[in-house]
């Protein structure tokens, strides 16, 4: 499975079943994320929603609007963040559930869900 991470000059992605993070020109990473959730983290709505970390490791904080999340490198704009501004050594999750829900204040979802399967 694969997870991306876009903005105009940045990439970042995550290779599944390989163990591999591979961050290419970008700041914020995906540290860590979770693909057929049974029983770990809830969302807002009391559902075991798959979901998706982001860290910003570096002293600064980063602006995340605009930037893209997809499951598929054929479709790079599946879900663009709203305005959300990670901190120095900020953690964020983004529930990847089919839920597509933009407010900056609450939780966010992706208009799709991860594949435990691969994709």
């Amino acid at each position: 499975m694969n997870i991306y991470c876009r903005r105009l000059s940045g990439w970042i992605a995550v290779a599944a079943g390989l163990g591999q993070v591979t961050l290419l020109t970008a700041t914020p990473i995906i540290s860590e994320f979770m693909a057929a959730n049974q029983s770990g983290l809830t969302d807002e709505d009391g559902a075991h929603s798959d979901w998706i970390e982001i860290h910003n490791p570096d002293a600064a904080p980063v602006d995340l609007t605009g930037w893209r999340l997809t499951d598929n490198a054929g479709s790079l704009s599946k879900w663009v963040f709203p305005a959300v501004t990670l901190q120095p050594g900020e953690f964020r999750v983004v529930f990847a559930s089919g839920k597509n829900r933009t407010n900056p204040a609450a939780n966010v979802h992706t208009g799709f869900a991860l594949s435990a399967g691969g994709e």
